[in-house]
């Protein structure tokens, strides 16, 4: 004859609750890591990104996140835009360049401010050139609103040289860089590493004009306001890995420079002095709000854009992602 098994109700209670976790976890380590793709250039603004890649960091906050490479940041940030992928890094000048047309994106975060990243490399067979030599010249640089044409911008102004006395060559920087060694133009105003990758090119007859401080790059995260109300989660997630990358460039510090220039393709010692003029920080401050705004007026007086009023640059920002997980580095209204 069967007898049933009675068991106390608190014991089936007991049994319940003692189970729910382990139920949970087994539903959860079957759930897929959510894919975030977002684009990139080879630019040494970008190398948290390359850190949290390699190391997976973003793997282990359950991101599946894929770096998609561009040949310029400004080509990931419109691919974004378009739809194609959901976050893009670029400096902040593109994102001044865009602002004029259109406001649906935000920024969540900087992760990179150089300021000493362009440069004007030039070629010369008679040694080293005066700055005069650039007038009545050939500059090639990026697209037009883009960091490396605002800087070329800034310098030939601080060095009294008018815009209307040398010849402006917009282009990509691999572009441009066949393009000086060739001797179709004289000289380039190019970011890192392809002002690097410019004077390996041309070797002995390179020459670089270098103004550390005329202008200070930020290398920002951007994406769609949808899609940051609706993954508010995610772009945590991602902070959170950037962050860890943050770290690890500070505690291994040969570990990083191995595995920065073979991924980049750039020499150690150039990473190093790139370093020496960078702050690699997971944050949202002021100064970018007011670059923006100086960059704005360059566009509207040098007529990149038809515009006569520069756009409200402090609605373009979301810094809540950031807020909920680093809070000390918000400093929008400071």
């Amino acid at each position: 004859m069967n007898r049933k098994l009675k068991l106390p109700v608190w014991a089936l209670i007991g049994l319940i609750i003692m189970g729910f976790p382990i139920l949970y976890l087994i539903y959860n380590s079957n759930l897929e890591p959510e894919i975030v793709t977002i684009g990139v250039s080879n630019s040494l603004t970008s190398v948290l990104l390359t850190i949290a890649d390699e190391k997976e960091f973003f793997k282990k906050e359950g991101l599946n996140v894929s770096l998609k490479w561009y040949k310029s940041a400004g080509d990931a940030f419109d691919d974004m835009l378009v739809g194609n992928i959901h976050m893009a890094g670029v400096s902040e000048t593109p994102i001044m360049y865009k602002t004029f047309s259109r406001n649906d994106f935000k920024i969540f975060a900087s992760i990179c401010t150089n300021s000493n990243d362009p440069k004007i490399i030039m070629m010369s067979n008679n040694g080293p050139p005066n700055l005069s030599d650039l007038i009545g010249k050939k500059i090639g640089t990026t697209k037009k609103g883009q960091s490396a044409h605002f800087f070329l911008s800034l310098f030939l102004l601080k060095n009294n040289i008018g815009e209307d006395r040398v010849t402006i060559i917009h282009d990509s920087p691999s572009v441009i860089i066949n393009h000086l060694a060739k001797g179709d133009i004289h000289a380039a105003s190019l970011f890192e590493p392809y002002a690097d990758f410019a004077k390996r090119q041309i070797k002995k007859k390179a020459f670089v004009f270098q103004e550390p401080g005329l202008y200070s790059k930020t290398f920002n995260l951007v994406a769609k306001a949808k899609y940051l109300n609706a993954h508010h989660e995610t772009s945590q997630k991602f902070l959170k890995a950037l962050i860890v990358a943050e770290s690890f460039v500070i505690n291994y510090p040969e570990q990083f420079l191995e595995i920065i220039s073979r991924r980049h393709k750039v020499e150690k010692i150039s990473i190093k002095k790139y370093l020496s003029n960078s702050s690699m920080e997971v944050s949202l401050h002021g100064s970018l709000l007011q670059t923006l705004r100086d960059e704005a007026k360059w566009a509207i007086t040098t007529k990149l854009t038809d515009k006569k009023k520069a756009p409200d640059f402090s609605n373009i920002f979301f810094p809540d992602s950031l807020k909920a997980i680093r809070s000390e580095c918000v400093t929008l209204n400071k």
